[in-house]
């Protein structure tokens, strides 16, 4: 027999010893490597969504509210945090003002005005980011796209709005028909169809849609003021005729006709609202009228057919008004991290006598508190996990050099090298290792699918730093830990192997 063949023989058989009757040590070795994979998946799962929840700004805010504050108190506030050394102070990242206002919009069906909640948001601010995150987008209308520019006028609402007012296919939604008061006393509105950017699942502050603050502002200022909306002398308006009903643009002319002012010219194009199509019709006719007769047309107009006829005033939202907060309704705080929520509270209420409320500050404490203790426990899984396979692998190992220590003996008393023996188990060990991580992480792949597409679950992370380098730090200790185990046992000499003797301790003179 060549040296090879014993060694490749020696490496067999110790190898099937090792492990145990139908592999029972590697399935062991394995099940313990897949519960340290899905405890530290799962851990550092957990530690990326509280991380991701407090890099998100409905998280990491708190709200002040500045509405029983005067105008000069309100200024003073909003002024102090526009202050970069104040920001470093409280881990600020931005603060931001903003208003809050009740929009009537038409309900789809009835064509009824329901009043919903808006807040404004400049289209550079990191909070806008936040809500168009890709989990919380429902439908994205791929014929619009915000720009970023200030003067841009789009809409992104909550999905359940949508289905309230009337519009049960989101895929469809692709503007909403804002009505602004034009003559409160006389209830009087003018209709402006407003893109819709983004249909969300949540937005901040409990609000139902958000608006740029550009658009808020034309819509809350007086349109001569603003010239978004035309409200001059003119001989024209628009309106918009359902395609169905294409005699309506016969019947239109004549109702006007009754008024006695005649159409002298009219021009269509398309446009679509929902899943309605419309020729938006300009009407000029023979003489000049105000805004007020206009509306008059318009209304008699509609009392053709209703369902059919809607108006629709034309809305320019780039003009050349320049807008400034400087006494907002609330202040929004975004914080870098939420461990100074209490000393901002106290520094507010000390300077301005004004509160933010209580339940806020313990809901972003408590929150900073179990992201602290996730990754306490993430640490400790990571340090158990290590120790419990060493402990392992030395018992085994311990237990089989034990055994084997007759065999070992009487094969060094016939000249098999320490080397020999040494190399043959540490690639036994290696083998053994290598095979069980496989398994387990197969395992542990299946487990990440049946997260990720079954429970459609982020709270397991199978691809991440800490599984390597918990397997890199394990594969370097047995190794170790396997090398001195190996010299201890063959550094003894074949009698002391053979009859179990211990090797004495030689004290040093």
């Amino acid at each position: 027999m060549s040296k090879q063949d014993f060694k490749n023989i020696f490496f067999q058989n110790e190898s099937k010893e090792l492990l145990g009757e139908r592999n029972s040590g590697i399935i062991i070795l394995s099940v313990i490597l897949f519960l340290t994979f899905i405890a530290i998946g799962h851990s550092v799962g957990g530690l990326e969504d509280l991380r991701k929840s407090m890099d998100n700004p409905f998280t990491n805010w708190v709200n002040l509210p500045l509405t029983g504050a005067d105008s000069k108190e309100a200024i003073n506030v909003f002024n102090k945090f526009q202050n970069s050394e104040v920001l470093e102070e409280y881990d600020l990242d931005t603060v931001s003002g903003y208003f809050r206002r009740w929009e009537k919009v038409r309900h789809f069906e009835n064509k009824t005005l329901n009043e919903i909640t808006s807040r404004c948001i400049n289209p550079g601010e990191r909070l806008l980011d936040q809500v168009l995150v890709g989990s919380n987008i429902i439908h994205k209308n791929e014929g619009f796209e915000i720009t970023g520019k200030s003067k841009d006028c789009w809409i992104v609402i909550r999905e359940s709005v949508l289905i309230a007012l009337g519009y049960n296919d989101i895929s469809k939604v692709n503007n909403l028909p804002i009505s602004i008061t034009w003559d409160s006393e006389e209830d009087t509105y003018v209709d402006v169809f407003i893109p819709v950017a983004y249909v969300v699942e949540e937005l901040p502050d409990r609000v139902d849609l958000i608006i740029p603050f550009h658009l808020q502002q034309l819509m809350r200022e007086n349109f001569q003021d603003t010239k978004a909306v035309d409200i001059t002398s003119s001989n024209n308006f628009n309106l918009l005729v359902n395609k169905k009903n294409p005699d309506l643009l016969k019947a239109i002319p004549k109702k006007i006709k009754e008024a006695g002012i005649r159409v002298v010219a009219e021009d269509t194009v398309s446009f679509s609202h929902y899943t309605e199509e419309f020729l938006d019709l300009t009407v000029y006719m023979d003489t000049t009228i105000n805004f007020k007769e206009k509306n008059e047309l318009i209304a008699g107009a509609i009392s053709i057919d209703e369902n059919n006829i809607r108006r629709n005033d034309n809305y320019v939202c780039n003009v050349n008004n320049d807008f400034i907060i400087s006494r907002p309704h609330y202040i929004t705080f975004n914080f870098n991290r939420l461990d100074k929520v209490g000393a901002l509270k106290e520094m507010v209420l000390d300077t301005f006598k004004l509160e933010i409320s209580m339940n806020q500050v313990k809901d972003k404490k408590n929150f900073s508190k179990v992201s602290n203790l996730t990754f306490l426990i993430s640490v400790m899984l990571f340090i158990f996990s290590i120790l419990s396979i060493i402990v392992f692998i030395y018992n085994m190992l311990t237990s089989h050099l034990n055994k084997i220590r007759m065999n070992l003996g009487t094969l060094k008393a016939f000249g098999l090298e320490n080397g020999v023996v040494n190399k043959i188990y540490r690639g036994i060990i290696n083998s053994f290792f290598l095979k069980a991580s496989l398994y387990a992480f197969a395992a542990a792949f299946i487990y990440w699918l049946f997260q990720m597409f079954i429970l459609k679950s982020t709270g397991f992370s199978l691809f991440n730093i800490y599984i390597l380098l918990c397997w890199v730090v394990l594969y370097f200790m047995i190794s170790g830990m396997s090398n001195k185990l190996l010299d201890s046992t063959l550094n003894q000499t074949p009698g002391n192997l053979i009859y179990n003797r211990k090797t004495p301790k030689i004290e040093k003179p």
